[in-house]
């Protein structure tokens, strides 16, 4: 046999098995010159923002919970915005998006953390992250920073200057951006009965609803008229356990107006629009 011959024949070797149950010996094919193939599991492919639902764009940059932070964090889907989830960092925040969700007819969209921008406070540059991002039907877009009243106005005189310098920097940067700038608290959040309205609206106004008895109730209210009660939509419907549901899509509608001042309830009114 030539030694060529003896080159060509597939060298065997002995692959040891962990498992200590099996005690044979396992004997695969071997041939010279063969390159290592990389045997590793492939790495998952990196989720990037085109790939996530539209619906949460814009949120998902924003990371309210983080290692070793404390406190209540939240992420609300807005009705208006066909359930939009938009995050919050503590529920003050929440709050807010609850009662733009609520009052606001003219919004058509909400980002949060949305952007970055430089501002001067005391001859210095400082970066600014507004807290949302409202853009509505008509009007320029505006940055809303949601802050605690303890925040805005310190104890100290020398810190509360300095905050309303800070914010003062925020309205300049926001205004040359080409936005409106407004600061809002819980002095223009939670306010009553406005809040209690706002949750009570946004359980409501989800998207299972039956069209058929929301049909029933739109024809009861034109013969009820303005000036009616929610109790009486609902013996008119002959369902009083859904009068107040009925009442708030009816509302959210535009079919009917119901009386704000006073918190909802059976006893509420409202108009016919």
């Amino acid at each position: 046999m030539s030694f060529d011959a003896v080159e060509s024949y597939p060298v065997r070797r002995r692959l040891l098995l962990s498992r200590a149950d099996d005690a044979s010996d396992l004997w695969l094919p071997f041939e010279r010159n063969v390159e290592r193939r990389n045997t590793a599991s492939p790495s998952k492919p990196r989720k990037t923002n085109w790939q996530r639902p539209e619906l949460i764009r814009g949120s998902d940059v924003r990371k309210v919970r983080t290692r070793g932070k404390t406190g209540y964090t939240a992420d609300v889907p807005m009705t208006r915005l066909r359930r939009k989830i938009i995050s919050a960092e503590n529920m003050l925040q929440a709050d807010f998006i609850l009662v733009t969700d609520a009052q606001d007819n003219d919004v058509e969209g909400v980002i949060s953390q949305p952007l970055k921008l430089d501002i001067f406070v005391d001859g210095h540059r400082q970066r600014w992250i507004p807290d949302y991002m409202i853009k509505r039907q008509a009007g320029p877009r505006e940055l809303v920073d949601v802050k605690f009243l303890i925040l805005v106005r310190p104890a100290d005189q020398k810190a509360r200057q300095k905050v309303l310098q800070q914010f003062e920097a925020c309205e300049i940067a926001a205004n040359k951006a080409g936005y409106v700038y407004r600061l809002v608290t819980e002095q223009e959040i939670r306010i009553e009965p406005m809040l209690y309205n706002a949750r009570l609206i946004h359980r409501h106004s989800g998207p299972f609803g039956d069209q058929a008895l929301l049909l029933k109730a739109l024809m009861a209210v034109a013969k009820l008229g303005s000036n009616s009660s929610i109790a009486e939509l609902g013996s008119a419907v002959r369902r009083p356990e859904a009068a107040i549901e009925l009442a708030i899509r009816l509302d959210r509608l535009g079919h009917i107006r119901l009386d704000r001042s006073f918190r909802f309830n059976r006893l509420a009114h409202f108009a016919l629009t």
